[in-house]
Parts: C-alpha cells; sequence; structure tokens
C-alpha cells in the first residue's frame, strides 16, 4: 500500500480515521505478505505525519564515502562545529555582489576538508548503503529512511541549482531571509 504525501493530507478522513490507520487495517488483511510505504517531503518537525513514523522506526540514513579520504558520512546542507564555522556540507563562494559563482559549489567532506563536485555523486552513491541509527525502533520489524534531494543523481536537480535556488530568497550578505512575507519563515 502506498501513501505518497503524508504530510500533505488531512489529518483525518471524514468518519474514516487517519490515512496511516486506514492503511494498516487494509494490511491487516494480509498479515504476512503486506507493505505499507509511506512517503512525503516533510513540513516541519512539528506536526509532521511523515516525521513522527520516520522516528518509529529505523530511522535509517544513506552514507556514502568521500570521494579523497573514503570516509562515510551522510550528505548534508551544512555541517558545524562547536563554534559555528562550517566543516562541511555544500559550499561555494561569492562575488562582489555576494552572488554565488556556480563553478565553485561542491560538497566540503567534513573529515578531509576536500571538496567534491556534483558529477562526483555518480560515483559515491552507487558506493553507498543504508545505516540504521537506532537498532530498536520503537515499532518492531518497521524501517523508516530519510535522504536529502542533496543526493540527485547527476543531471538531476544540482548543487549548483540548490545554491541559485537559496540564493533566491537568502540574503547572503547580511545572512537573512530576503523577504519575510514572501517566504513566511
Amino acid at each position: 500500500i502506498l501513501v505518497d504525501e503524508l504530510d500533505a493530507m488531512p489529518d483525518k478522513l471524514k468518519n474514516e480515521g487517519t490515512v496511516v490507520g486506514l492503511a494498516e487495517a487494509r494490511a491487516d488483511a494480509y498479515p504476512n505478505s503486506s507493505k505499507i510505504l509511506l512517503q512525503s517531503t516533510p513540513t516541519t518537525e512539528q506536526g509532521s505525519k511523515i516525521y513522527d513514523q520516520y522516528k518509529l522506526g529505523t530511522q535509517e540514513k544513506y552514507m556514502v564515502p568521500c570521494k579523497y579520504c573514503g570516509t562515510e558520512q551522510e550528505l548534508q546542507w551544512a555541517i558545524w562545529d562547536e563554534s559555528n564555522r562550517q566543516i562541511g556540507g555544500i559550499v561555494w563562494e561569492n562575488n562582489a555582489e555576494y552572488e554565488p559563482i556556480l563553478d565553485t559549489v561542491g560538497y566540503k567532506c567534513p573529515f578531509c576538508g576536500k571538496v567534491m563536485k556534483n558529477y562526483d555523486k555518480a560515483e559515491i552513491i552507487p558506493k553507498g548503503h543504508w545505516q540504521k541509527t537506532v537498532d530498536q525502533p520503537k515499532e518492531i520489524g518497521t524501517r523508516s529512511f530519510h535522504i536529502s534531494p542533496i543526493y540527485n543523481l547527476p543531471g538531476l536537480f544540482s548543487w549548483e541549482d540548490f545554491v541559485r535556488q537559496w540564493a533566491t530568497f537568502w540574503d547572503i550578505k547580511n545572512n537573512r531571509v530576503k523577504d519575510k512575507e514572501k517566504y513566511r519563515v
């Protein structure tokens, strides 16, 4: 049973219960062979139905090796140290007008400090694997997964595309949202 965009669905369906409850009731007819796939783009942690479901399972992350040092890691937008300095994640340089220089966009490994390019994903993603972050899930037998769109394979929405999109709503010079009303932050 596939439930797509769970966070966009109402909390309860009129006179029927929750979407997840309905899927579970349908699956009960096939206890040994049924599978339920819940997927969604999360909205916010608070009130997110998909995040609540994720927390019930194994909370797996897709780990890939750095092209240079081989250290396995989850690709993340930004990784900060204790002094609030970015040590990894998507990085780029800005020009004098604080606009991103797109050919400098890359992914900085927080372990070795070297920068991979978007096309390197074709090499590292096939070498990756899912890794549990919880050995004893709250709901026995439930696997749950999270993967960021920055894992998109080359040819899809790229790291450069993400930075270009980021720059449309983020004032890089002043480190704040450009128009809070427009972006509802």
